[in-house]
């Protein structure tokens, strides 16, 4: 039976260093996650200094991540409008503008900032 006694002790403690164990990993895990979360709050400019919960952080983040595909897009679409006009000038055979010409996407969306759209 001391035998028995000391085989419990030894598995019991064992089994107290495997759950201690398990939870500092469980808790390394659960500081990764805050602190990724804090990162990506911290990414989004709505939400910087911001307290905020998880899923404020998800919609939020998926918001910004939408806005800036599409202005991504914009200006994509703004490069190749201004590829376009260099190629024709070039075609033309003009000489090359002291400052080419802006993409009309410009004009109307200055507007929001002045009294009306500016005129190219």
């Amino acid at each position: 039976t001391k035998l028995g006694l000391v085989w419990e002790v030894r598995t019991d403690t064992c089994g107290a260093d495997k759950r201690a164990h398990h939870n500092a990993l469980e808790r390394k895990r659960r500081d990764h996650i805050k602190d990724s979360f804090h990162s990506l709050r911290d990414s989004v400019p709505s939400l910087q200094g911001e307290k905020a919960s998880r899923a404020q952080i998800l919609d939020k983040a998926t918001e910004y991540i939408q806005y800036m595909r599409r202005k991504n897009h914009t200006h994509q679409q703004d490069i190749d409008d201004l590829k376009r006009q260099n190629a024709l000038l070039e075609q033309q055979g003009d000489e090359p503008l002291s400052a080419p010409p802006l993409p009309l996407r410009f004009y109307m969306s200055i507007s929001i900032y002045t009294q009306g759209p500016l005129q190219p």
